[in-house]
Order: C-alpha cells, then sequence, then structure tokens
C-alpha cells in the first residue's frame, strides 16, 4: 500500500477499492434473485424470507459505492491536512 499525499491519490484509491469489492456483492445479490422470482411449492415463504436479505444487500451495495468513499476521503484528506499542511491538500 501506498501513501496518499495528495488530493488525487487519495480519490484514486477510493476508487479502485469500490471497483474490486462491487463484483462480490453484485453476485451474491444476483444469485439471490432466482429465490425471488421463484413459483413452485415452498416459494411463498421463500420470498418472505429473501426479500429483506436482498434489499439489504443492495442497500450494502449502495452505501459502499456511494457513503463509504466519501467518508474515507474526507477522512483522508483531513489527516492530510493534519500531516501536510493545507497547501499540499489543495494540489
Amino acid at each position: 500500500m501506498g501513501l496518499l499525499i495528495s488530493n488525487k491519490a487519495t480519490l484514486t484509491s477510493s476508487l479502485e477499492g469500490d471497483i474490486l469489492a462491487s463484483s462480490p456483492i453484485s453476485k451474491s445479490t444476483s444469485s439471490s434473485l432466482p429465490i425471488i422470482i421463484g413459483t413452485g411449492i415452498g416459494s411463498d415463504v421463500m420470498k418472505r424470507i429473501a426479500a429483506p436479505m436482498v434489499g439489504g444487500i443492495m442497500t450494502s451495495f449502495l452505501m459502499e459505492l456511494t457513503v463509504y468513499p466519501a467518508i474515507f476521503y474526507l477522512i483522508k484528506r483531513r489527516e492530510m491536512r493534519k500531516e501536510l499542511g493545507t497547501q499540499a491538500v489543495l494540489e
């Protein structure tokens, strides 16, 4: 892991982390969808079980792509301001 010495490096590392994490989450969401759209014996019970699970996975997926990178960026930017000074962070 390299040092994050600029806003651009911090933003780039945050986006790269999102890309790496999005694949496993999307796979787990897509593997649960047949349970929701399925028909047959016991499907009414399985739909009730699967709906909150898929909703939670999708919410987690959206937060991981939007909220978590923003929080990471803000925290790292604050740390850089303390260590390097305001001018170094703005470049």
